[in-house]
């Protein structure tokens, strides 16, 4: 399980936070989709749950355990983070279509 409670990102001299009081609870076993245009959040979000960057505040929970005192490395070996160039090459089944035909995106 993956929990984010008030999570944020500030970059020094940006206007406006990366990421701003994000909240986010993915269960065990579920998959989770982060879609945004570009310089929403995403990529620093990921980076943070895997911390290759630390946030500026908020908090990152991996299975009840909070990251910050987690081996940064034993961290990563845990979670499975896909770019999207993998995850849209695969077909999916288009949730609009009655016929449930899977077709590539």
């Amino acid at each position: 399980m993956i929990k984010l409670k008030g999570l944020v990102k500030q970059f020094a001299g940006a206007p406006r936070p990366a990421v701003d009081h994000l909240d986010l609870d993915v269960a065990a076993g579920e998959v989770c989709v982060l879609i945004g245009p570009s310089g929403c959040g995403k990529t620093t979000t990921m980076r943070m749950v895997n911390r290759l960057i630390e946030p500026t505040s908020g908090t990152i929970e991996v299975n009840g355990h909070d990251v910050t005192h987690m081996n940064p490395v034993e961290l990563r070996r845990g979670t499975g983070p896909q770019p999207a160039a993998v995850a849209l090459d695969r077909p999916v089944r288009n949730r609009g279509d009655d016929d449930g035909a899977q077709r590539s995106v």
